[in-house]
């Protein structure tokens, strides 16, 4: 797991990027806010990105469906916002109503009011075809919440480490 402070920077910009509206029905955060979670998620993906020093597109602007382009790899950032650090026991979850989202790769962060985390990442195939994940439908009750969609979940701690990823840039 990797851990970033929220820049001043980063805040305003996802602040700048909020449209106030909900992009699409499985939005959880009503009016849109969990846009400005979703973008400094981005953000920090994209700064450990230029740490390890590998060229990268950002296409969340053009793109419903991916956030990055990395030596071909479509890759969308999942980004759940809460409080405290987050445990290898909390859980990531992937609406099916994105299940044909056009990318290759997950990368799961979570962020705090100061913080952001970089968990684990998943490729999309295995996802869904439930190789880590389990089902939970709308009105289900998934660690102590009531699930609002039909989604997969998986553990943080299930998730794949992200310098196996790393790799994967490299060995294209």
């Amino acid at each position: 797991m990797i851990r970033y402070k929220i820049t001043d920077g980063w805040r305003k910009y996802a602040e700048k990027k909020y449209t106030g509206r909900e992009f699409n029905g499985t939005t959880i955060k009503e009016g849109g806010d969990g846009q400005i979670a979703g973008t400094i998620g981005e953000l920090a993906v994209g700064h450990w990105l230029k740490e390890l020093g590998h060229d990268f597109d950002y296409v969340a602007e053009k793109s419903m469906d991916h956030d990055f382009i990395v030596s071909g790899q479509k890759i969308d950032v999942k980004t759940k916002h809460s409080v405290g650090e987050p445990q290898l026991h909390y859980m990531v979850r992937v609406p099916y109503s994105q299940k044909n989202q056009d990318c290759d790769t997950y990368i799961f962060t979570y962020s705090t009011a100061d913080e952001v985390y970089l968990l684990g990442w998943e490729d999309k195939s295995d996802w869904w075809e439930g190789k880590k994940t389990f089902e939970a439908k709308a009105g289900d009750v998934v660690d102590g919440f009531k699930e609002l969609v039909h989604c997969r979940y998986a553990f943080v701690g299930d998730l794949s480490p992200l310098h196996y990823l790393e790799l994967s840039f490299v060995a294209v």
